[in-house]
């Protein structure tokens, strides 16, 4: 149906093709329901859109999560009260790493199949990493630990490594969604 469509469209057109053409061939498609499919060099208009898009929504996510984080620091600059700019860093780092596992779980979601849940990676990676957060989390609520723990986790404050540990536990545990096929 698209190849008479094609040749309906050029031989009504008389499209001619010049030789500054011959390296970039482009094909336009019209598509009897009224959809137009542009391909260029093999991939159709739809993947650049949805590229633009995930790239578009993954530059709003990081301003909203950059803005966040400076109007916590503010907040605490201001009250000295720190135990709720640790839990707003966390959480908004985790939702990044989700992001940037999403890709792979659309993928799984289109595939037909069972759903699985990589038991041995969740319990490998992202369990140490849970429990990273929890332990650097919990001084702020009182709680002592053995200063090898202590100073492991004013390290990752100090570096901002706790947002790389939840951004990185945020792909594991979604990432761990898988289908079987």
């Amino acid at each position: 149906m698209r190849l008479s469509t094609i040749l309906t469209y050029r031989k009504y057109a008389e499209v001619q093709e010049t030789p500054s053409m011959a390296g970039f061939r482009r094909e336009l498609y019209f598509i009897i329901v009224g959809e137009c499919e542009l391909k260029y060099g093999g991939m159709a208009l739809r993947k650049y859109i949805e590229y633009i898009g995930f790239l578009v929504i993954f530059i709003v996510l990081l301003i909203a999560s950059n803005g966040l984080n400076q109007y916590m620091k503010a907040l605490t600059d201001s009250t000295f009260n720190y135990a709720l700019n640790i839990p707003v860093q966390i959480i908004s780092s985790f939702i990044f790493g989700v992001f940037i596992g999403s890709l792979h779980f659309i993928n799984e979601y289109k595939k037909v199949g069972s759903w699985k849940v990589n038991k041995e990676r969740l319990l490998v990676l992202g369990l140490p990493l849970f429990i990273t957060l929890v332990i650097v989390n919990s001084h702020y609520l009182g709680i002592t630990w053995p200063q090898l723990i202590v100073s492991f986790s004013f390290f990752l404050l100090v570096v901002n490594g706790i947002k790389y540990v939840a951004i990185f536990l945020g792909y594991v545990v979604i990432s761990s969604f898988t289908k079987k096929v």
